[in-house]
Formats: structure tokens, C-alpha cells, sequence
């Protein structure tokens, strides 16, 4: 029986989850076909020669268009997986980071690790290419929107970054959350940002003075968030 780490992303009618055998702890992408959502399909099962051994390790996923991202610190790397034949997934590339969480958005890829936020152009999966950083003291908090990203700070705030020019990242504002945020969420003017069991409801119209519209406490801590609509 396989069991999830927690990971999924979806596009269109195509999902994308994360399996992991539970005898060997290697990590399997699953492909789905959501155009029934009545009656998934599963498209295949892909084996990424990673592997995880429960809540003692960071996995995360992320999926843009034909691409699959696949981030695990246990083996310090990012898989980055061409999804185009979602019958025939293949693992083109790799990179070396001790990751945290993974976000695909176009043809960039975001990688953030405890101390650095990497930005990559994967027009050409073969061969990534650094584009900039971000140096700091980060969780696990990351999104982005546009040329907006929202990333988590161990200082207890979301800060909010132009990424326009990776090259020269820059700050436009921040909010400072109960404790440092493990998870959010962005829907146009609208994040969801989750500090241990509070996910704060945030209006962000105006990066360099997001307001809080309300709050709500969970049984237990909050780490994957989703704003819909």
C-alpha cells in the first residue's frame, strides 16, 4: 500500500501527487486524468529515484503547464519532470538544493531552501539556468503571483517581494504574523497565510500595507493552504 507526503498540485484536467512506497521510501509521481472528476484516470506512476522518510523531511511539488517540479531535502535536489506525454513523464534535469518548497510559474523556477531563494529560467528543461537570489532565514511559506512573491520569514512575517528582475529582487512590504508562517496562499487580492494552528486572512490589493480581514484557529498546525475563488 502506498501512502502520500501531502503533495499535489493541479492544471487544467491534469493533477500531479506524490506516492511513497512504504518499504524502500522512494518517491512516486502520479499523473492524473481529472477530466471526470466523477472517475479520475490514472495516467501513470513514475518512480523519481528520491526518496522520504515521513514528517522528518520537506516534499513539495508544483505544477505549470507541461512541467512538474519535485523538491525533497532528504536528497537535496529538484527533480524537474516533463509532463507533456502525461502517460510517459520524463525526469530531465536536476538541481542541488536543500530544499524547502518548490513553485513553477511560467517558464521560472522558484526554489527555496532555509537560507536562499532561487530563481531559475527552465525554458530549456535540460539545462536550468540561474537567473538570481534572495538571501535570508526562511520557512516554507512561498507563493507566487504574477510578479508578486510571498515568502516566510523565521522572523515572524510574510514579506512580500517584486521578482520581476530576479536579478534584484525587491521588497515592497511585509505582515507580521502570532508566529513564523509555514504556509500560504495567494487568490488575486486575497492570501491565506497559516502560522502554526491560525490561518490570518489577508487583503493584499496594496503589497506595501497588506490588511487583515480576519482569523481562525485549527485543531492542529497549518501546512498547506488552498483560496479558491
Amino acid at each position: 500500500t502506498d501512502y502520500g507526503p501531502g503533495a499535489m498540485d493541479s492544471e487544467g484536467t491534469t493533477t500531479a501527487s506524490l506516492l511513497v512506497d512504504p518499504g524502500s521510501a522512494r518517491v512516486y509521481l502520479r499523473l492524473w486524468d481529472m477530466s471526470n472528476s466523477n472517475n479520475p484516470q490514472i495516467d501513470s506512476t513514475t518512480q523519481l529515484n528520491i526518496s522520504y522518510y515521513g514528517n522528518a523531511n520537506s516534499v513539495s511539488l508544483s505544477l505549470s503547464d507541461s512541467v512538474v517540479a519535485v523538491g525533497t531535502d532528504y536528497n537535496d535536489e529538484v527533480r524537474l519532470v516533463d509532463i507533456s506525454d502525461t502517460f510517459n513523464p520524463i525526469v530531465r534535469s536536476s538541481i542541488v538544493a536543500d530544499v524547502d518548497a518548490v513553485e513553477v510559474v511560467g517558464d521560472r523556477l522558484y526554489v527555496l531552501t532555509p537560507t536562499l531563494l532561487s530563481v531559475y529560467k527552465i525554458s530549456d528543461l535540460d539545462a536550468p539556468a540561474l537567473l538570481g537570489t534572495l538571501a535570508g532565514s526562511f520557512t516554507k511559506a512561498l507563493d507566487i503571483v504574477g510578479n508578486q512573491m510571498y515568502i516566510g520569514n523565521t522572523s515572524d512575517q510574510l514579506q512580500i517581494f517584486d521578482v520581476s528582475n530576479p536579478a534584484s529582487i525587491t521588497p515592497l512590504g511585509d505582515f507580521t504574523t502570532p508566529v513564523s508562517p509555514d504556509a500560504v496562499d495567494v487568490e488575486g487580492d486575497l492570501a491565506a497565510v497559516g502560522a502554526a494552528n491560525t490561518m490570518i486572512m489577508l487583503d493584499v490589493s496594496d503589497p506595501s500595507s497588506p490588511v487583515e480581514l480576519g482569523n481562525a484557529e485549527n485543531p492542529e498546525n497549518l501546512l498547506k493552504l488552498i483560496v479558491d475563488g
